[in-house]
Order: structure tokens, then C-alpha cells, then sequence
């Protein structure tokens, strides 16, 4: 396993979690456009949640690129010191 899957950000999420998640999604979507449903932690999905199933692919597919570049996107602290010359 590499550093980018181990790496937790600020959230806890590891890359490994978020692919994991996306292929749930990506399965979904496959599901039902071919007319059967699909369970997600315990939602039953149809077609009918096509556009939902979609933000959960956008939302987990940049989940994985903003985990796997190593940035948190959290706030970020700096101390200025402001010199008199």
C-alpha cells in the first residue's frame, strides 16, 4: 500500500475509503440503468435516484482526487510578524 492510501486527511477519509465508496456509486448507476435497484447502507435505490446517485459519484470521484493529492482543504494557520525597522 502506498503513502496516498494510507494517508488520512483531516476528515479521516483514507484514498482506499474513498474508491471504495465510489465503486459503490459507480455499481449503483450500473444497476439501475439496466432496471434493477441497488442497497447503499441501507437506502434502496432505482432509478428513480439516478441524479442522486450521480452527486454521490461527483462528490466521492473528488473526494478521492482531493484525498489522493495529499491536501485537506481545511483551514490552514500561519503566523505573521510584523517587524519595525
Amino acid at each position: 500500500m502506498g503513502k496516498s492510501e494510507k494517508y488520512k486527511d483531516y476528515t479521516g477519509k483514507t484514498l482506499e475509503e474513498c474508491k471504495r465508496k465510489y465503486k459503490l456509486y459507480s455499481d449503483a448507476e450500473e444497476a439501475v440503468l439496466t432496471g434493477k435497484s441497488y442497497e447503499i447502507e441501507g437506502r434502496k435505490l432505482t432509478r428513480e435516484n439516478l441524479s442522486e446517485i450521480r452527486k454521490g459519484m461527483q462528490y466521492w470521484e473528488n473526494e478521492c482526487n482531493r484525498v489522493g493529492s495529499g491536501t485537506s482543504g481545511g483551514a490552514r494557520a500561519f503566523r505573521v510578524i510584523a517587524k519595525n525597522d
